[in-house]
């Protein structure tokens, strides 16, 4: 089997021994990296949705720009999500990653920004989309320019949808 990182061992026991809390690979890895992302990624609060979209972006670019992150991405990526525990740490994973990123939404809620109605995670999928498809398809650069453009297209598609009042871009408001 192979594993994104290196794990020394001399004894099969040892290996068991490593995997006692986690029953397998799969398990061991996601846990890895959903408190490797849990601790790198705290909640953006810069005081509007639209800065708080930027530094989110600009702390997933900071994740994926690790070539050890990418590695395990891409053996995530490649596991069979037929079986049902894969599939279920993939959710569990996903479901905590966006997790983060509805708070950024709630908190705009509660200053007013958006319309109590929109979805966040429409807004983070339409964010953090074009990051992924240049990390792992593309290979495109993520740079300031892809971060500010997506940021803008997410605001624009917003304040088209209503979600976002066209004068409200940007705006700091105090609770």
């Amino acid at each position: 089997m192979y594993l994104p990182f290196t794990v020394h061992y001399t004894t099969p026991q040892t290996v068991r021994r490593c995997l006692e809390g986690w029953g397998t690979p799969v398990n061991l890895i996601m846990d890895a990296i959903s408190v490797f992302a849990a601790s790198e990624n705290p909640v953006p609060d810069t005081g509007s949705l639209e800065g708080d979209l930027r530094q989110l972006l600009r702390n997933v670019v900071a994740l994926l720009e690790r070539p050890e992150v990418l590695r395990l991405f891409r053996h995530i990526h490649s596991l069979d999500l037929g079986q049902d525990s894969a599939r279920q740490l993939w959710q569990q994973f996903w479901g905590a990653r966006f997790g983060i990123g509805t708070q950024v939404i709630e908190r705009a809620i509660q200053r007013g920004e958006v319309s109590h109605d929109v979805d966040g995670i429409d807004i983070l999928e339409m964010l953090v989309g074009v990051t992924y498809v240049r990390a792992f398809l593309t290979g495109r650069p993520l740079d300031d320019s892809m971060i500010e453009r997506a940021v803008r297209s997410v605001m624009d598609v917003a304040v088209q949808r209503g979600a976002v009042a066209e004068g409200e871009r940007g705006v700091r408001r105090s609770p």
